[in-house]
């Protein structure tokens, strides 16, 4: 009840009653209880008051707090607020660490996935020449060039040009080599100025599993490099008293690269083509391979066993010795010498 000449509204009546909990019929009802803030008159003589509710949903565990403030059996203003409730906190901490742990399982599968198509290269060793020292290179391609006798400057552009071919197309882990006619400081007739087999470009690699700006900074400093400064010491001329050809290209024969026979094997001769030495010379007529053979010369010994299923082609640079070369015996003498080691295909052009 509400004191002498005080109006009283449903609502003061509601609050009131609203001050002792109510009975509980079932768990899907909320519970509300009711508490007066203040009640103060106004000017115009009228009563305004605030309550408070506290509402709990026993369903949802949700808790909230509503402030009504009443004027002339009006309502002027509701604040509704949400006690946070520490358990329902907790139940969203462990939501968040059921998403977190569940992206982190799927990361995994798809990282797993992605590693077995993709699967990042093998750790391999490599020998003095850059080539995988558990197997032999599956091609290896072998330039010879004989400047006893100067090339022009087209002889040249064909040579490097041929050259800078072979290895822009050779595959990853495959071998190219450049010899000279030339004695070393061995003694030995031939001498090594490039062997190397190829690193992998960036272009080869993938992001995923490597790194494309290293793999490009390796390849330049350990092959394209090193292969342009042989290019440029092999092409000056050499001068030389006599022609080793065919001792030269036994000890090419005689390279591990060789050892499994000549498959996959490419041997790419740049010269005049003339041998001259004690073992033969093309500077007399009546020269031919069956004579050289009939010698047992140990630089033809193991020929067929190392060549056997290699292709050879032989440019042959015109020289100062045009009528040696043009002879009959020259070319014959050739093909019954590759024919004997064994190759598969033999081209011989003059250029």
């Amino acid at each position: 009840m509400m004191g002498p000449g005080v109006t009283e509204s449903p609502l003061d009546r509601q609050t009131e009653g609203s001050l002792a909990t109510p009975p509980r019929r079932s768990l899907a009802e909320p519970v509300r209880r009711g508490f007066p803030l203040s009640v103060h008159r106004t000017a115009g003589g009228f009563f305004r008051h605030s309550t408070l509710f506290f509402e709990t949903d026993f369903l949802t565990n949700r808790e909230e707090i509503t402030m009504f403030t009443f004027h002339r059996n009006q309502t002027i203003s509701q604040s509704t607020w949400q006690i946070p409730d520490p358990e329902d906190g907790l139940r969203r901490r462990q939501r968040r660490l059921a998403i977190f742990y569940g992206w982190a399982t799927f990361t995994f599968v798809v990282t797993a996935a992605i590693g077995v198509g993709f699967p990042t290269a093998p750790i391999y060793e490599f020998d003095a020449y850059g080539c995988f020292t558990e197997k032999s290179p599956a091609q290896a391609v072998e330039f010879l060039i004989d400047q006893s006798d100067p090339f022009s400057s087209a002889q040249l552009a064909l040579f490097t040009n041929k050259v800078r071919h072979y290895a822009r197309d050779l595959a990853v882990g495959n071998l190219l080599s450049l010899f000279k006619l030339e004695p070393n400081q061995n003694g030995q007739p031939l001498t090594e100025t490039f062997s190397r087999c190829r690193p992998p470009e960036g272009k080869d690699v993938s992001r995923m599993t490597d790194n494309r700006d290293f793999r490009d900074n390796d390849y330049r400093e350990q092959f394209a490099i090193p292969l342009e400064d042989a290019l440029n010491s092999v092409i000056v001329p050499s001068k030389a008293n006599n022609s080793p050809l065919l001792e030269s290209l036994y000890l090419i024969s005689q390279r591990p690269s060789f050892d499994n026979g000549g498959q996959g094997r490419t041997l790419v001769y740049f010269g005049d083509g003339l041998q001259h030495t004690s073992l033969a010379t093309f500077f007399k007529r009546g020269y031919g391979f069956e004579q050289l053979s009939q010698h047992n010369s140990v630089y033809l010994s193991g020929l067929h066993e190392r060549f056997q299923g290699a292709c050879v082609e032989m440019n042959i640079v015109s020289s100062k010795y045009p009528r040696q070369t043009a002879w009959p015996e020259f070319e014959t003498f050739w093909r019954d010498y590759w024919q004997a080691a064994g190759v598969d295909c033999l081209k011989i052009k003059r250029i």
